[in-house]
């Protein structure tokens, strides 16, 4: 499991104390870059990688999504593709020959349905032309001579590294402490990993005052109450929410609280663990009305009247929850708002920094002639808000002023545009922005000192964004930041695909391609309605996927980008029918192609920049932006509320249209890495260099100090 983990996570290839055979080691690292994969340390191959190689290969193919097989319903794509009108007409026929006639003549399919010979040639289709359903002979058949074509020349290129055990498992418990003390969420798709390196390396090796992050002290205390360690339950959940977060945590429920959660039953001495930690709440009242659905539940098997005698604050919040008599702090701000005395209640804000922060723009709209107080205030406890916090509330101040909406991704990764209700005056914006940024500088300044260590940071970093919302960020071989831009090379091809296997319901996904032009206003698409448009062309409609279906679309990026009406493309995922995109062996990406006629493999292995699951139970995905101007990839990774069924392309042009333009916006105002790696070079008293050789310190994508491929070190220890 440990080398497992180390490839798929940091990947890295365990070796043990072995011989080295010639031949073996030039055919694994062959075998390898066929794949995709180059090594960095090849002078560090040994034998001993041989003997998990199997398993190795499956891990290697999984990473890039080459454990299943793709079959397009047009064999001949992307060369041969039917004209819309004709092959809807020929699918019309055909429909009509099978109801009408009762012994149609032709090619019958293993479900007993006829495709006629005589207008359909079946060795040009993956599936029934007709229905556009698959069947296991024409798929079997599409798939052997898939087998059989080339391979194309390009190869997009991931790098691994041999490795030790020692070193696997120090760099493992890195990886760990990384995760669990980052300033962020952890991706869910690392939990399993993550608790599994927790038992492998025991929680004695973490420093629970590092774990800062609320989800994830509700994990760590997951693992605690798992082992009867009781005393650090406690330890970590210091506020009577962490407990709901716990229960949820233990009952596979959503930690963020967005939705319902399970209440497990406790033992006796688990409720006189919760009942002591609530009794000693600093804010019990408030934090049991913030979820009072919920708290009524717990309280049903917590009983604490029964417990009154020992517990008598609690059983007396738990009362008024009942009698609906609590007052919350929150509710208490918010009618301070509504009434026009905020400013009276600034002390009390106070009392709560953080929360301070995040209401200054509502403060100084309501107050106006009153900055002053105001900025006192927020300099007197600046100092107790968290650095995330500054550096992205800096961000947003100072640019404020390019977009009149806000966007707002909820616990759930959904992502919601809302026209701002006010903007205030440039300069106060300004002066805002500043006061932050001054002690986000302050808080990095009392880090560890870099004084007379030289510092080289790579300016391509201007290029990604920190990705501080993680949770329900789509598990891929890149982890980005939304608003994050890759260069792209317009001479080539891009070809986006999906992948999807259904479960128990007939399902039906759809791969699309919007146009966008300069304004981000529509000017066209490509889906399973319009097969082609100039320099873009789809693999055909599939209906079902008992099987594992796949859909695919090229684009000619210099034949498309000559183009005067086209500035963006936005591919598109919907979910036209079926079961949701987590419910089911669910992935998508895109590849970067040299070879995309008949000839060549459909789907190259070694060709996939990225792959990433498809999760959640939104209508249509929308994963990246193609800036055909600026010859790069904007990685946004947008999950849309859409209707229960029938979501199409032409369908949300409208709402694509205002989110991508939104979300071009949002990539420039949001942190970005190296304007976070400048502020601690600075901060910290480093001399800048110009050559990465001459550096103590780095800052790059790969292999350096701080690294993109090592977001986890950047986010516990930088942020």
């Amino acid at each position: 499991m440990l080398s497992a983990i180390a490839l798929r996570r940091l990947r890295m290839l365990s070796t043990a104390p072995s011989g080295v055979d010639l031949q073996s080691k030039l055919t694994f690292l062959a075998q390898l870059a066929g794949m995709g994969y180059r090594v960095e340390n090849p002078d560090g191959y040994n034998d001993s990688v041989l003997y998990d190689f199997a398993e190795t290969v499956e891990v290697l193919k999984e990473m890039r999504g080459g454990k299943v097989d793709y079959v397009p319903l047009f064999s001949g794509f992307p060369d041969k593709v039917p004209e819309d009108r004709a092959y809807f007409v020929d699918r019309l026929i055909g429909y009509l020959v099978r109801d009408c006639l009762t012994y149609p003549q032709g090619t019958r399919l293993e479900n007993g349905l006829v495709v006629p010979d005589w207008l359909f040639d079946l060795k040009e289709f993956g599936a029934d032309p007709i229905a556009q359903m698959q069947d296991p002979q024409r798929f079997a058949a599409a798939r052997e001579e898939q087998s059989g074509r080339k391979q194309d020349a390009h190869v997009e290129w991931v790098s691994l590294r041999f490795a030790d055990f020692a070193e696997i498992e120090e760099r493992a418990l890195d990886y760990l402490r990384g995760n669990l003390y980052a300033r962020s969420s952890i991706q869910e798709s690392l939990r399993t990993d993550l608790e599994w390196l927790l038992g492998h390396f025991s929680a004695e090796t973490i420093d629970p005052d590092q774990v800062v992050f609320r989800e994830t002290r509700t994990y760590l205390s997951k693992y605690y109450w798992q082992c009867g360690n009781y005393l650090m339950v406690s330890r970590l959940c210091d506020t009577p929410t962490d407990f709901l977060r716990l229960f949820a945590a233990l009952t596979e429920g959503d930690v963020s609280l967005a939705g319902k959660i399970t209440y497990p039953r406790l033992k006796r001495a688990q409720r006189r663990v919760m009942l002591e930690a609530l009794e000693g709440a600093s804010s019990l009242e408030e934090d049991l009305r913030r979820y009072r659905g919920l708290w009524l539940a717990v309280g049903r098997g917590l009983h604490p009247a029964a417990e009154s005698k020992n517990y008598p604050r609690t059983a007396a919040a738990f009362q008024a929850l009942r009698n609906g008599t609590i007052r919350s702090f929150n509710s208490n701000i918010e009618m301070a708002f509504q009434a026009g005395t905020s400013l009276q209640i600034l002390d009390r804000l106070a009392q709560r920094p953080t929360l301070l922060a995040r209401r200054l723009q509502q403060l100084l709209k309501a107050n106006p002639g009153q900055e002053e107080a105001i900025f006192h205030k927020l300099s007197e406890c600046a100092a107790q808000v968290p650095l995330k916090i500054l550096i992205q509330l800096e961000s947003t101040f100072r640019n404020q002023w390019r977009s009149n909406y806000r966007c707002i991704f909820n616990k759930n990764g959904k992502l919601r545009v809302l026209p701002r209700p006010y903007i205030l005056h440039g300069s106060i914006l300004e002066r805002l922005a500043d006061v932050l940024a001054a002690e986000a500088r302050a808080q990095v300044t009392a880090k560890t000192s870099w004084a007379g260590k030289k510092c080289w940071i790579d300016p391509i970093l201007k290029n990604y964004t920190v990705p501080f919302q993680l949770r329900k960020a789509s598990p891929g071989m890149l982890l980005l930041g939304r608003g994050t831009r890759l260069p792209l090379d317009t001479g080539k091809v891009l070809r986006l695909f999906v992948y999807w296997k259904q479960q128990k319901h007939r399902t039906d996904l759809d791969l699309s391609l919007v146009k966008f032009d300069q304004n981000l206003k529509y000017t066209g698409h490509v889906s399973y309605t319009r097969l082609a448009s100039e320099g873009i062309v789809h693999s055909g409609d599939l209906q079902d996927a008992p099987l594992g279906a796949a859909e695919f679309i090229d684009v000619e990026l210099a034949a498309v980008a000559n183009q005067t009406d086209c500035r963006y493309l936005a591919p598109q995922i919907n979910r036209y029918s079926g079961e949701p995109f987590g419910h089911m062996d669910c992935h998508s990406g895109w590849m970067i192609r040299d070879r995309v006629d008949a000839r060549y493999e459909t789907f190259d292995l070694k060709t996939v920049q990225n792959k990433f699951d498809l999760t959640g139970t939104s209508g249509y995905c929308v994963p990246i932006l193609v800036d055909l101007v600026r010859s790069e990839i904007v990685f946004i990774d947008l999950y849309v509320t859409g209707s229960r069924s029938h979501n199409t392309a032409e369908r949300a042009v409208s709402d694509l249209s205002v989110l991508s333009a939104e979300m071009v916006k949002l990539g420039e105002m949001l942190p970005n890495l190296y304007d976070l790696a400048v502020l601690h070079q600075q901060a910290r008293g480093a001399q800048r260099v110009e050559s990465q050789p001459e550096a103590e310190i780095s800052f790059g994508l790969s292999g350096q100090t701080y690294a993109v491929d090592r977001m986890e070190k950047i986010l516990s220890e930088l942020c």
